[in-house]
């Protein structure tokens, strides 16, 4: 199969397999602390997160996968493919995903770190180590197109 038809299956059924109702506007803006304060997903643990701050404005937005339904929202300190959603830092061209609601893996553990690169509307991402989480699936060897 595809990669991207597989991408796809993945975030039809919930991405890393959440099963919250996705997100409105609304419930991003509340989920989408400035400081680091409770996180949105059933996961949060009470180890420090990693180091790193919020989304850069050119990197927050909606995202979607090739011409796929699948999208990928970015804001805040906080991720959402599909109904899966969880805790994101960056520091530089380091992004790190965590705390996934599909995941069940607390911090220190399921972080998934991953480099970025913007060329465009175009986000593309590399795995920096393996995501134990299964994120790469959606992340690595993609490209994203940035939602108007």
């Amino acid at each position: 199969m595809r990669k991207g038809a597989f991408v796809l299956a993945v975030l039809i059924v919930g991405g890393c397999g959440g099963a919250s109702p996705a997100a409105t506007s609304a419930d991003t803006a509340a989920a989408a602390p400035a400081t680091r304060s409770p996180a949105p997903s059933p996961s949060a643990a009470t180890e420090p997160w990693p180091s790193g701050g919020p989304v850069p404005t050119e990197l927050s937005g909606v995202w979607r996968l090739g011409t796929s339904a699948g999208t990928m929202r970015l804001s805040g300190n906080t991720y959402a493919f599909g109904q899966s959603n969880g805790n994101v830092v960056v520091n530089g061209n380091e992004i790190a995903f965590f705390n996934g609601s599909g995941c069940g893996i607390s911090l220190p553990g399921g972080i998934g770190r991953y480099s970025w690169a913007l060329s465009g509307a175009n986000v593309s991402f590399v795995a920096l180590s393996p995501d134990p989480c299964a994120r790469s699936d959606l992340l690595a060897g993609v490209t994203w197109t940035k939602r108007p």
